[in-house]
């Protein structure tokens, strides 16, 4: 009797020299392209993370600076100030950017015996030496007064607002034409309609661009009484009374 033998036909089993060296260089290559796109997806993200990061103080100090000048208490009363760009009243403080000025936003509790009324005015002074700060520029800094009727000096509480600022200008629109500097003692009318405040970052290093300037435009709705008004008001009122 004799043997079976395999067919001609039927192909051997198992797999090539040639045909695993293949298939070893396409996994080869399908890794290298997946490991560049996770090191692309981890760069994007940290970059990502970081301009976030960097924007988050800009970003507060915009919304703190729009909630001031929207919430502008006008002048008259005891605790309604005026709106200067240079106080005459007391001394200038080294670094003031802003004009002082009376805002409805200070926070009212049980442990703190002032209203909302407050005085504040911001400073760039020297930057901090915190994380956000890239060596150039200066710090952007709140400084708020809650006691107004105070017995002697004002004192200040001074609020870090960001690092990084190289100016801080306010301009002033009366609805006519904009002005670098405001008095509402005696310019009319005594609050401007509108208030521009621009902010310019530093670069980030040291022979570096500047970056595009921030601009932030707040309307101001609220109207001061004038002197005019009040006398047409008292003089209707006696007017009336008359017998």
């Amino acid at each position: 009797m004799r043997p079976l033998r395999s067919s001609p036909s039927q192909p051997p089993g198992g797999f090539t020299l040639i045909e695993v060296i293949l298939a070893l260089a396409i996994a080869a290559v399908v890794l290298v392209a997946v490991n560049g796109l996770f090191y692309s997806a981890l760069r994007l993200r940290e970059r990502s993370i970081e301009s976030f990061e960097a924007a988050q103080p800009l970003q507060r100090a915009l919304t703190i600076i729009q909630r001031d000048l929207a919430n502008l208490v006008p002048p008259g009363g005891t605790l309604g100030g005026v709106l200067q760009t240079t106080p005459t009243n007391t001394a200038v403080r080294p670094g003031l950017a802003s004009p002082e000025f009376r805002t409805a936003t200070g926070r009212i509790d049980d442990t703190t015996p002032w209203a909302e009324v407050q005085k504040v005015s911001y400073l760039l002074t020297d930057a901090t030496s915190s994380s956000t700060n890239r060596g150039q520029g200066r710090a952007l800094v709140r400084s708020v007064v809650r006691n107004l009727l105070p017995s002697g000096m004002d004192e200040f509480n001074d609020e870090w607002l960001m690092d990084g600022v190289d100016s801080l200008t306010f301009s002033f629109y009366d609805g006519t034409q904009w002005w670098t500097t405001w008095d509402s003692s005696s310019q009319t009318p005594a609050l401007p309609r509108a208030i521009r405040v621009e902010l310019q970052p530093s670069a980030t290093t040291r022979y570096g661009d500047l970056p595009e300037p921030v601009e932030l435009v707040v309307p101001i709705l609220v109207e001061a009484q004038t002197n005019q008004t009040s006398q047409s008001s008292a003089d209707g009122g006696s007017a009336g009374g008359a017998p």
